[in-house]
C-alpha cells in the first residue's frame, strides 16, 4: 500500500470511528433508566468519580499508547467501552450501572488523545499536517450528525425496552474498534510519557495560565464557566428535561432538534461573537448563561424548554469562543500543555458541582441547580468580564 492510499485510508477509518463512537443513543434516556436504580446523589458521585477516575488514568493509558501503539490503545479503549455498556444490558442494577461505568471510563481514557495523535502523526509522517484543521472540522461535523440520529432515536429504542439504547451503542463502539485495528500506526516518534514530564508539562501549563493578569482573569473566566456549561450539559440538562414530564421520545425528539438548533445559530454566528467578545468583552457567556438560569426557574415546560437551549449554547460556545480567546493569548510552545491544564481544572469544577448537585436537586427541584450554578456565580463571572476587557489591550500579546 503505497503511503497516499495508507494515510486516506487512515483518515477514512478514523471518521468512521469517530461516528460509531459518537452513536450515543442513551443520552436522552440515561437520567430516566438510571432512576430505576440509583438516586440523583447517586448519580452526580458517579458522574463525578467518572471523571476523576478518567483523569487519573490519562498518564497510564499514554503510557500504554506510546509503549503498544495508538491504534492498540484505542482498540482495547473501544473493547472496554462496548463491554461496560453491555453488563449494563445483561446485568441491570445499581452495582453493574456503577462497574460498567467506570470500565467505560478506562475505555474512554484509552481512546481519548490516542485517536487524534493517531491521525494527526499519520499525516505528519507523510508531511500532510497541513491538512489537520480540515480532518477536524469534517470529523466535528460529522460526530454532530451521529449525535442528532441517535439522539433523536434514542427515546424510541428506550419505549420499545429500556436496555436498547445501551444494546445499540455498545455494538456501535464494539464495532469502531475492528476499524481502529485495520488503521496503519504511523512510525513517527513522539514525546513519551514519564511522571515526571507529566508533572513538568502542568507546571508549565499553570504559568502559562497565568503569566499574566489578563491570562489570569481569562483562565479563572475559562474554568468557572467551562466547568458549569460542562455539568450543565452533560448532567443538569438531562435531569431538569426529565423531571419536566416528557416522555423518553419526546426527550429525544427535543433534545436533538435542539442540537441541530443550536449547531445552525453557532455556525452562523460565532465569527460575529468573537468579533463583538473582542471589541466589547466577554459578555456572550453570562448574559446566555444569566438568561437561560432565570428562565429554568419559571415552572412553566415551554419557558423551561428554552431554558435548556440556551443552556446547551452557552456549553457549546465553549469550544468555540473560549478556546479562540485562549488560543489567542498561549505562547505557542506552551499552548497545548496550558490548555490541557485549562480543562483539568475545570474538570474538577465539573466533578464538585455534579457531585453536590444531586442533593441539591433530591432537597429542591431540578430546576434550582440553576439558581445556585447559575445566578450565584454571576458576579464573579462579570467581575472577571470586566478586569479581562479592562486589561486586554495592555496584556494580550505578551
Amino acid at each position: 500500500m503505497n503511503s497516499k492510499n495508507y494515510v486516506d485510508r487512515n483518515i477514512l477509518f478514523y471518521y468512521i470511528t469517530q461516528f460509531l463512537t459518537s452513536f450515543l443513543f442513551f443520552i436522552p434516556i440515561y437520567i430516566a433508566f438510571q432512576k430505576n436504580y440509583l438516586t440523583l446523589t447517586q448519580m452526580g458521585l458517579l458522574a463525578s468519580v467518572r471523571y476523576i477516575l478518567m483523569s487519573l488514568m490519562e498518564l497510564p493509558t499514554g503510557v500504554f499508547a506510546d509503549l503498544w501503539g495508538r491504534r492498540i490503545s484505542c482498540t482495547i479503549g473501544a473493547f472496554l467501552d462496548a463491554f461496560g455498556l453491555i453488563l449494563i444490558v445483561l446485568m441491570p442494577s445499581s452495582l453493574w450501572i456503577i462497574i460498567g461505568t467506570l470500565i467505560r471510563a478506562v475505555g474512554e481514557s484509552a481512546m481519548s488523545g490516542a485517536n487524534t495523535a493517531l491521525i494527526y502523526d499519520t499525516l505528519k509522517e507523510n508531511n500532510r499536517e497541513a491538512e489537520y484543521v480540515k480532518v477536524a472540522s469534517k470529523e466535528g461535523i460529522i460526530v454532530q450528525i451521529s449525535l442528532v440520529i441517535s439522539t433523536l432515536t434514542g427515546g424510541f429504542l428506550y419505549s420499545i425496552n429500556p436496555t436498547i439504547p445501551f444494546l445499540f451503542t455498545g455494538i456501535s463502539i464494539f464495532v469502531s474498534a475492528f476499524f481502529y485495528l485495520n488503521m496503519k500506526e504511523p512510525k513517527i516518534d513522539t514525546t513519551k510519557y514519564s511522571w515526571t514530564i507529566y508533572i513538568q508539562n502542568t507546571k508549565s501549563g499553570v504559568k502559562e495560565l497565568f503569566k499574566n493578569t489578563y491570562t489570569k482573569y481569562l483562565s479563572m473566566y475559562f474554568l468557572l464557566v467551562g466547568g458549569i456549561t460542562w455539568a450543565w450539559m452533560t448532567y443538569s440538562n438531562l435531569v431538569f428535561i426529565d423531571s419536566m414530564g416528557f416522555s423518553e421520545s419526546s426527550q429525544g425528539v427535543i433534545l436533538s432538534m435542539f442540537r441541530i438548533i443550536n449547531a445552525v445559530i453557532i455556525g452562523i454566528f460565532a465569527v460575529k461573537f468573537i468579533n463583538f467578545t473582542k471589541s466589547h468583552g466577554a459578555w456572550v457567556h453570562p448574559i446566555i448563561m444569566g438568561l437561560g438560569s432565570l428562565l429554568a426557574l419559571i415552572p412553566i415546560n415551554v419557558v423551561g424548554s428554552l431554558a435548556i437551549l440556551l443552556l446547551m449554547s452557552a456549553s457549546s460556545l465553549r469550544f468555540n469562543l473560549l478556546n479562540k480567546l485562549t488560543n489567542e493569548v498561549f505562547n505557542s510552545r506552551h499552548r497545548a500543555t496550558a490548555l490541557s491544564t485549562l480543562n483539568l481544572l475545570s474538570g474538577i469544577i465539573y466533578a464538585i458541582i455534579v457531585a453536590a448537585s444531586g442533593p441539591i436537586m433530591e432537597l429542591t427541584s431540578p430546576r434550582w441547580i440553576y439558581f445556585f450554578t447559575g445566578i450565584l456565580p454571576l458576579p464573579l463571572i462579570i467581575f472577571l468580564v470586566i478586569k479581562m476587557k479592562q486589561n486586554y489591550n495592555l496584556n494580550k500579546s505578551v
